[in-house]
């Protein structure tokens, strides 16, 4: 693999590694979910001119699955950053990671 593939996979890694952790974090907190929620509202009433309706999550059980989902965000991110300094080393967790999404 020539060394400019090499640098592009890592950035992409990187890339990859931050965007999880900086939403996990979002969907780890019920402060930053809830601005989450208000701004897919906004985004929406601005793209499609219409409001939709996307209630914050009241049911413990479901905040519980939410927070449980980003605790995992966090932790595939992390897994991503350590993955990007040496690709080829970490090749089965990055194909399992893409197959998983």
């Amino acid at each position: 693999m020539s060394p400019m593939k090499v640098r592009w996979i890592r950035w992409l890694l990187q890339f990859g590694g931050w965007f999880n952790i900086v939403l996990g974090f979002v969907f780890f907190n019920n402060q930053l979910l809830g601005a989450f929620f208000r701004l897919a509202l906004w985004l929406e009433n601005l793209l499609f001119s219409r409001t939709g309706i996307l209630p914050f999550p009241q049911n413990p059980v479901h905040q519980m699955l939410i927070h449980g989902f980003g605790a995992a965000a966090i932790i595939i991110g992390v897994s991503l950053l350590v993955s990007a300094s040496e690709p080829r080393r970490y090749l089965p967790f990055i194909f399992i990671d893409a197959l998983g999404r």
